[in-house]
């Protein structure tokens, strides 16, 4: 305020005044600085909408996957989702996916912000004025998507069925295994990674008779009690660890 179209005025404007009344914290005492800002201010605000979508849509291609037949970990609802086009027996994560777009879109107001700011003289540009589109259409793409994913997140269904056989799989828990033998053997944690890494070539699984080989060949003089190995594949007390000291919730 005071800059005027770019190099002050000659009025008797009260800059610390209209601060005050607008609650602006800092005075610019060279107009040239104050408005060589502009649109700034709209930029980085799609800036921050697009992070903010980037977020929701690695979110909803997660979700994405993980309701997919191969997984099946959850089931999204009908309300969210559409019948496809020819296929009588698909069913679309629609509301998803238009997040995921929507982002990509999101992104392309950012890319044009930036283009239209990149090169305007110092004083009034016209081309300016098309800021506000940008930011309107940003915002107009993504104020809805925030609360489509909250509803889709609220009415979605966990199969905890399938989610527990994939535990059963124990390469899932070879980073606890491997844990295990730093903590309660003392190994240093790339030995231990190289024992864990050694029994999964050989056997593409892990194994506590396997695991026992590969220490001795390793020339280790202990062995792992079925109790130990036991505790270190159960994902329940995993969990349990990772909770107990601020870890992964």
């Amino acid at each position: 305020m005071g800059a005027t179209a770019a190099y002050g005025t000659t009025l008797p404007v009260d800059k610390h005044k209209i601060n005050s009344f607008l609650k602006l914290k800092q005075v610019f005492v060279n107009e040239i600085e104050a408005i060589s800002f502009k649109g700034d201010a709209e930029t980085m605000m799609v800036f921050n909408l697009s992070l903010f979508m980037n977020h929701l849509s690695s979110l909803a291609q997660t979700l994405i996957l993980f309701s997919t037949k191969e997984f099946s970990f959850i089931n999204i609802s009908d309300e969210y989702s559409t019948g496809s086009s020819i296929m009588p027996q698909k069913k679309n994560p629609d509301a998803l996916e238009a997040v995921k777009a929507k982002a990509s879109i999101c992104h392309g107001y950012l890319v044009g912000l930036l283009s239209l700011t990149k090169a305007g003289f110092i004083g009034y540009n016209r081309d300016f004025q098309w800021v506000k589109y940008q930011v309107l259409d940003a915002v107009e793409e993504t104020i809805l998507a925030p609360k489509v994913v909250a509803q889709i997140i609220k009415t979605l269904k966990v199969n905890s069925k399938a989610m527990t056989l994939c535990l059963k799989d124990n390469l899932i828990l070879a980073q606890a295994v491997m844990e295990g033998l730093v903590l309660e053997f003392n190994l240093p944690l790339r030995v231990a990674k190289t024992v864990l890494e050694t029994v999964v070539k050989k056997d593409k699984d892990i194994k506590l008779e396997s695991l026992n080989k590969v220490l001795k060949e390793f020339s280790f003089n202990f062995k792992i009690s079925s109790k130990q190995f036991s505790a270190w594949i159960n994902p329940l007390q995993v969990c349990k660890k990772q909770m107990k000291k601020g870890g992964g919730r």
